[in-house]
């Protein structure tokens, strides 16, 4: 009597276990049957941390430790990516990653090749087109390199600008309401998944991190993507972010996050088809969730100014909620807070039938 096969196990390491896209890759893996998730710390963070990690995350192993036991070890951040790209490329592409998710963090040369193939970008300027008069402000300043967070903002004059900004990408200032976003996992240059959403808040206000979330469906969106991923024939997954221009009445293309994005989670609720892709899992039976992701733990005073007069906004109760998070929480003491409450933080979505 043939017994029927059965499908390998599937163990996944992750890390940079405490960022954003981390905690949320572990609670998602966690809820999808026979599969092992195992936090990384390698050391370097201190007792608390450690012991934290394994009270909240459960025990942790090192990388050295995973690649021994045959995980697959996964990275979430853009330092982690970096490494596992330039170390264990080989370990890599058994997730479907490759190097063109570093290539992507070039990101002057990435919107020049966007450009090339027909995807609407930002005009960008240089420090003499702005000190001759002839440019409008604002301008748009970003880092050049893509190193998980750095310098941006709106500059209203030249001396808005860090001075030490040689590395910096200055553009067109696209002045509409919020963020598009497409995440995907491609392979060769062909999106095998996809889901958009639109980011209606972030904190801070001028490029930061999703505060609130929307399901948004626009095929354009995927069809401006899948344009510059065939162009570099992109392998792994990533988060395209896109402006909605009133004067060419198209999305323009800001960058391309090769790397699990912050709110990633979120996108995995919208579609599990798309984490059953990125982690090569069994068919995942979920209903999609298509109410607004709101990440309380975002949300700073600023953003609170912003959230009056946002639709969310509206409802009493999250508005005296995230009220009492901002005024409460502050500094460092709302970051540390913060970390810990990302365990329970996202247990709503999944009350409402939404379980892998």
């Amino acid at each position: 009597m043939n017994r029927p096969s059965q499908r390998p196990e599937l163990k996944f390491a992750i890390l940079d276990p405490f960022s954003d896209q981390g905690i949320g890759l572990i609670r998602s893996l966690r809820r999808v049957p026979g599969v092992t998730v195992r936090p990384v710390l390698d050391g370097g963070r201190g007792v608390f941390i450690e012991a934290a990690a394994r009270f909240l995350l459960g025990n942790t192993l090192t990388t050295k430790e995973a690649l021994n036991l045959d995980f697959s070890v996964v990275p979430t951040t853009h330092r982690t990516t970096t490494m596992a790209l330039t170390m264990y490329e080989s370990h890599c592409a058994r997730l479907g990653l490759s190097r063109t998710m570093l290539e992507v963090g070039d990101k002057r040369e990435i919107l020049a090749l966007a450009e090339s193939v027909g995807v609407p970008v930002p005009a960008q300027y240089t420090r003499d087109e702005l000190s001759s008069g002839l440019v409008a402000f604002p301008v748009f300043y970003k880092e050049q390199h893509e190193q998980g967070g750095g310098r941006r903002g709106v500059a209203r004059k030249v001396a808005d600008i860090p001075t030490n900004g040689d590395d910096l990408l200055i553009e067109e200032f696209i002045e509409t309401q919020g963020t598009y976003g497409l995440g995907f996992f491609a392979r060769d240059g062909v999106i095998c998944s996809s889901v958009a959403h639109f980011e209606r808040l972030s904190s801070p206000n001028t490029g930061g991190s999703a505060v609130v979330l929307e399901r948004f469906s626009d095929p354009r969106l995927e069809e401006l993507t899948a344009k510059l991923l065939s162009k570099i024939s992109y392998s792994g997954w990533g988060l395209a972010e896109f402006k909605r221009s009133a004067k060419d009445d198209d999305y323009v293309l800001m960058e391309i996050n090769g790397k699990l994005w912050a709110s990633s989670e979120y996108s995995w609720l919208a579609s599990p088809d798309l984490l059953q892709t990125c982690f090569g899992l069994p068919p995942l039976t979920a209903r999609p969730f298509d109410r607004p992701g709101l990440f309380l733990h975002r949300v700073n005073i600023a953003a609170i100014f912003a959230l009056m007069f946002s639709g969310i906004g509206a409802r009493p109760r999250v508005f005296i909620y995230a009220t009492a998070l901002a005024i409460g929480l502050g500094g460092v003491v709302r970051i540390g807070v913060a970390k810990l409450g990302q365990v329970w933080r996202r247990v709503t979505p999944y009350d409402n039938d939404c379980k892998f």
